[in-house]
């Protein structure tokens, strides 16, 4: 009699809505290699994981961060926070050194994740820190702050620029950096192009310029075009 119940529940169970609710194993949608490839020739893919180089060590929303993308392999961090400053290094250790060639050799394998933050871990970035002592982070901070209240006019001039010879932009084919600030309340980013205005290389990347020659003195490398960071 008891075999009969517990038969009866499962052919029960099997034909009713009761089973349909159990937890079932997600579904993992698959992404084609042309999808990857498609994704990727994009830029925007490029550009979300190499936003997402961060060290782990940083409390999301709190201290004073000065970020610089000098390349698609190298960000240096500016760090605030808690009485501690310092001066933070990421370099992506992938073959050849060139994040852009390693994940079109992902995609055209069919091996590049849908979502860019598993990519970066395919990355290795290498993490390297220096401790600052406080009237060296506040010189390097004063600095960019200046650098920055002078943009917005740079901004201004360039428009002008542009227009008085007739150009719809003028940094396309010029190498540019990625500049990102946030203390916490505001969040700034800026894609600055090395491009002189009337021979006059504007106050921010002359503050590039200078926060990479303190980077490289830092950690006793150099950075390279095209090639990212190196040590020899």
């Amino acid at each position: 009699m008891k075999s009969n119940l517990v038969v009866f529940l499962l052919a029960l169970c099997w034909s009713s809505s009761v089973c349909s609710q159990q937890p079932q194993s997600p579904v993992i949608p698959s992404v084609s290699c042309k999808d990857q490839a498609n994704a990727l020739s994009s830029g925007s893919y490029v550009d979300a994981v190499v936003d997402q180089v961060w060290p782990p060590a940083f409390p999301t929303g709190r201290g004073m961060t000065t970020v610089v993308e000098f390349t698609l392999g190298a960000k240096a961090f500016l760090r605030a926070q808690d009485g501690k400053y310092e001066l933070w290094l990421g370099t992506a250790q992938v073959p050849g050194g060139n994040v852009v060639d390693f994940l079109e050799d992902l995609a055209d394998s069919c091996r590049l994740p849908p979502d860019p933050a598993n990519a970066v871990k395919l990355l290795n970035i290498h993490w390297d820190v220096k401790e600052l002592s406080r009237s060296l982070f506040e010189q390097m901070h004063s600095a960019f702050m200046t650098a920055l209240s002078e943009y917005f006019s740079t901004v201004r001039e360039r428009s002008s620029y542009f227009l008085a010879k007739n150009r719809v932009g003028g940094g396309v084919d010029a190498f540019g950096y990625t500049i990102i600030y946030n203390n916490s309340w505001e969040y700034l980013k800026i894609d600055e192009m090395d491009l002189p205005i009337n021979g006059q290389t504007t106050s921010m990347i002359k503050w590039v310029h200078q926060f990479q020659r303190e980077v490289e003195q830092a950690f006793h490398g150099r950075f390279i075009r095209g090639k990212g960071w190196t040590t020899q």
